[in-house]
């Protein structure tokens, strides 16, 4: 190394000598280290470094290079394998979301207070909806007796949903049956329940739904119609309702008991499928099962209030009673049909 009185070193090899390094070297560590050295002005290529801002170079450089971030070499090894994960990451999450199955049509439902989630049959969420009101959860399960109805109404193909929407303040609403497009949709809902008379007593809603089912249409073999039933909220009048797949009410019978099972069957062999409720009557005082006939069913004319009486002729194709056994009449206040099926 060769360094004059005033601490200045005058070429490329006394600055390379001095740092212990090539010339080259030195040279790179200018450009990409910021090495303090400065260019004369004249003569081509000549160049003086101060010793004493070498040595502060030096200083800072030591406690950059722990610094990894500061190295351009490190940060373009970083940037690249950083390039890499970030490549292999994207493989991974397309692969996954090209091996994930299309949605399938609605199969399932969740709900929390005000609000449903309904899923296909491989859970994925579908859809939302949330009610005007809290849920009540004795009517909204999927296990028990008012499951929703997965099923394509009008025949385009689609499936709709259908659920019975309870409030939770069971005294105060009566409950409404919403029909849902495949995508979530309202597409219609039906109120259940309306102010009836019998034997002079008139009943007045709120009224509960107790089961929900499907049928064919006895007019097109495309379309399927729901068939619901509800129960007045402190007494015994039930009401069955056939809607229509646009939730036109195309059929209503009126019991004067709760209805405790509901069936849909051929029961006579010919075409088109008939409604079988059992329960209980309250003018018989005994248990029946109410065969209904929905091509002779009606919607109770607009006059209200309603009697029970009012149901259309020829509505029940046969109607059984069943005797009360001498130990039902000492516990019970009424015998009921507690299960029903058809084969």
């Amino acid at each position: 190394m060769t360094e004059n009185s005033g601490g200045e070193l005058h070429s490329w090899k006394e600055i390379a000598d001095y740092l212990k390094t090539t010339a080259r070297t030195a040279q790179r560590w200018e450009t990409e280290r910021h090495l303090p050295v400065r260019r004369l002005r004249g003569d081509r290529g000549r160049v003086v470094a101060r010793v004493a801002e070498i040595e502060e170079w030096k200083r800072r450089d030591a406690l950059q290079q722990v610094r990894p971030w500061n190295n351009p070499k490190w940060l373009r090894l970083y940037a690249g394998a950083l390039t890499a994960i970030l490549l292999v990451s994207a493989g991974i999450l397309g692969a996954k979301y090209l091996s994930q199955p299309a949605p399938g049509p609605p199969s399932s439902f969740q709900w929390h207070d005000r609000q449903i989630l309904v899923f296909d049959q491989n859970g994925q969420e579908l859809w939302t909806h949330t009610f005007p009101r809290a849920l009540g959860g004795r009517f909204h399960t999927d296990s028990g007796r008012l499951a929703a109805q997965y099923v394509d109404l009008n025949g385009d193909g689609k499936i709709e949903t259908v659920i019975a929407s309870g409030s939770a303040e069971h005294m105060k609403y009566t409950g409404e049956l919403y029909c849902f497009s495949e995508s979530g949709e309202v597409l219609w809902r039906f109120s259940a329940g309306l102010t009836i008379q019998d034997r002079g007593v008139e009943f007045y809603p709120p009224y509960h739904f107790g089961f929900l089912r499907t049928m064919a249409s006895p007019e097109s073999p495309r379309e399927r119609w729901v068939v619901v039933t509800s129960t007045h909220h402190l007494s015994y009048p039930s009401q069955l309702v056939l809607l229509d797949a646009r939730g036109r009410i195309r059929g209503e019978y009126w019991h004067p008991g709760h209805m405790d099972e509901l069936e849909i069957a051929d029961v006579d062999g010919k075409p088109g499928e008939e409604t079988l409720a059992a329960g209980e009557n309250r003018h018989e005082g005994k248990a029946s099962v109410v065969i209904l006939n929905p091509e002779k069913m009606a919607a109770l004319p607009p006059t209200r209030p309603a009697a029970i009486d009012d149901n259309p002729e020829g509505a029940e194709l046969a109607v059984l009673f069943f005797p009360r056994t001498r130990l039902n009449l000492q516990l019970e206040e009424i015998n009921h049909v507690g299960r029903i099926h058809w084969t």
